[in-house]
């Protein structure tokens, strides 16, 4: 076969692989920074008027298994719904995140419509039966009059591990 005879020019292999040359170099900067940014949280300290210090970190919280290297796990409140044999959160899954101590401290207050320093107003939408609602449900089997009911807005507190449903 000749050159004539191809309809498309020749194409180097450098021209070919270049692209995912620099997909791959790209990818392997993201990770590496991502991995030597994980551990580098910033740390200010400041001094109270009664001459304390107190510190406050960007970085993420401990984890159950760093305290575990580290030897501190009695230093701090890992809160009921941690499983000290595996440093995950109590679930019956093999994804549980792994449990972080419990928070103490000022949490905001009201940051966004519905929260509160205290609270959190969830909203659970259901739509009226009829129209794309009713035909959904027929298809599922399930009537649409018991979907419709109304239920009550749950609210939750940050002073305890709870929900309420608001009855």
């Amino acid at each position: 076969m000749t050159d004539a005879s191809r309809p498309w020019p020749k194409v180097s292999r450098w021209r070919i692989a270049a692209p995912v040359i620099i997909i791959v170099a790209a990818l392997l900067a993201a990770g590496i920074s991502a991995t030597v940014n994980e551990t580098s949280g910033t740390t200010t300290s400041t001094t109270s008027a009664t001459g304390a210090a107190t510190s406050s970190s960007t970085a993420v919280p401990i984890t159950y298994a760093t305290a575990a290297k580290e030897g501190k796990i009695a230093d701090y409140d890992w809160g009921p719904q941690c499983d000290h044999k595996t440093g995950h959160l109590k679930m019956p899954t093999a994804y549980a995140p792994p449990c972080v101590p419990v928070f103490k401290g000022e949490n905001g207050g009201a940051t966004s419509s519905g929260v509160t320093g205290n609270t959190i107003n969830v909203v659970y939408y259901q739509a009226q039966p009829g129209g794309l609602a009713s035909t959904i449900s027929a298809a599922a089997g399930t009537p649409a009059q018991g979907l419709a009911r109304q239920r009550p807005t749950p609210t939750c507190s940050t002073t305890s591990s709870r929900c309420t449903d608001g009855t």
